[in-house]
């Protein structure tokens, strides 16, 4: 097993646990005396073992919220985890998406220090600067496919989430509703504004985003059919998405009982799948497919 392999289950099976019991003695032997917890603010920093060990015995509210994780051995000395906090939109005066993303470093099994971030970008600009700044062994020295590696590891892709312009976010939450989706988080981009201006849906660990008049195009065409002999796949000005399900069958009469739009019906595809299409009302077409 590689060194990032046992950083991965350390904090996986160790500082997770110790959090979720409120019981740091099975991770203090891994924390370093001068190890340094930076939370979302300058001001909220655990500055050594006994400060993080306080912090894991008092726990917070928060925790009891997670509805996922995702952790990710970055290379021998970083480990990335995020935390889905779904309709958490505030956290020590912090605004947030409902995520929150840590970035553990450690040397020889044991943490050293963990830097806490709002969003997946941050902590990836993060990771990409502490990767660049790390000397490879000795013993690594000249080998061609440490560089090779740590390049990739820097370009690494966690996860790809689309973002859908609507013209009304609560809508638009009622609408994945009836498509079996559920409302991830809101959230206004002013205190003044009483309807949220960002959002999400989720399923199955799935998500998609919102964004109320901006970010990509929105428009429902004129047509009632988006394939075959008199559909129109270019008038719906909306994100066309392929998303893949078990049974399209069944989603497909889950819609029509629901009385979505439908403007394909479920077909046998020359390209070896089943699907049918379902229009949101701002002009996005969600292409509901199965493999054959």
């Amino acid at each position: 097993m590689t060194r990032s392999n046992d950083n991965l289950e350390l904090i996986l099976f160790g500082w997770l646990d110790a959090l979720r019991r409120r019981d740091p003695a099975p991770i203090v032997p891994h924390l370093a005396d001068d190890i340094v917890w930076q939370g979302l603010r300058s001001d909220l920093v655990c500055p050594n073992r006994d400060a993080v060990v306080d912090n894991i015995r008092s726990g917070g509210q928060h925790r009891r919220r997670v509805s996922s994780l995702e952790v990710t051995g970055v290379d021998d000395q970083h480990v990335l985890l995020a935390v889905r906090l779904p309709g958490v939109t505030e956290l020590y005066g912090e605004t947030i998406a409902g995520d929150i993303f840590s970035v553990f470093k450690l040397r020889d099994g044991v943490i050293v220090r963990i830097d806490e971030f709002k969003t997946r970008d941050e902590a990836l600009h993060a990771l990409a600067t502490a990767t660049a700044l790390h000397e490879p062994d000795q013993s690594d020295r000249g080998d061609p496919s440490i560089n090779a590696r740590v390049a990739v590891q820097r370009a690494m892709v966690e996860r790809v989430v689309p973002i859908l312009n609507v013209s009304d976010i609560a809508e638009s939450f009622a609408w994945f509703e009836k498509l079996g989706w559920r409302k991830g988080f809101e959230w206004n981009p002013t205190a003044s504004e009483v309807d949220p201006g960002f959002g999400s849906v989720e399923s199955d660990g799935a998500e998609i985003f919102l964004c109320r008049g901006g970010q990509g195009g929105r428009g429902r065409g004129p047509n009632a059919l988006t394939f075959g002999a008199d559909g129109d796949e270019t008038a719906d000005q909306g994100a066309w998405m392929a998303i893949w399900v078990d049974d399209v069958d069944a989603f497909y009469e889950r819609c029509v009982t629901e009385g979505l739009d439908i403007t394909h019906p479920p077909s046998d595809e020359p390209w070896g799948v089943r699907e049918f299409h379902v229009r949101h009302p701002d002009g996005h077409v969600l292409r509901i497919s199965q493999a054959r």
